[in-house]
């Protein structure tokens, strides 16, 4: 997979189980949390230890568009898997964030799509910029 640690924040816990246990299986570091904020907290704790994120784009507590704008912030370049049940365009995304890799997926979808999303968004050569 991807060297580093990947930051899940979806706030549906059978689907977050099931990504984080799909990924840990495929050898990858995961840490999973259900909240915006906590999401945000733990990669501000450590920003250089993150390689990738995945976030839903509805959280309980904030969108997942400021989530992933507070992420930038924090860590410019991060790769992004933006996953969502929800019609949304993500050329939104990439026009506000046009330096940094960012993948969109649309629920359901499939583990191996998880998978190819992940590994495009950090094979992006601004990944891992601070």
């Amino acid at each position: 997979m991807v060297g580093g640690r990947v930051l899940l924040v979806d706030d549906e816990p059978d689907l977050g189980r099931l990504l984080e246990q799909h990924l840990v299986r495929a050898g990858q570091d995961v840490e999973r949390c259900s909240t915006g904020t906590e999401g945000i907290a733990r990669l501000d704790a450590s920003p250089s230890i993150w390689a990738a994120a995945i976030v839903d784009l509805t959280l309980p507590d904030m969108s997942g568009t400021d989530v992933i704008a507070r992420i930038l912030a924090l860590k410019p370049g991060l790769g992004i898997v933006v996953i969502s049940g929800s019609p949304f365009d993500p050329a939104a995304l990439h026009q506000a964030y046009p330096d940094s890799p960012i993948r969109f997926l649309h629920k359901p979808f499939r583990m191996a799509e998880l998978t190819a999303a992940l590994a495009a968004v950090c094979k992006h050569p601004e990944q891992g910029a601070t």
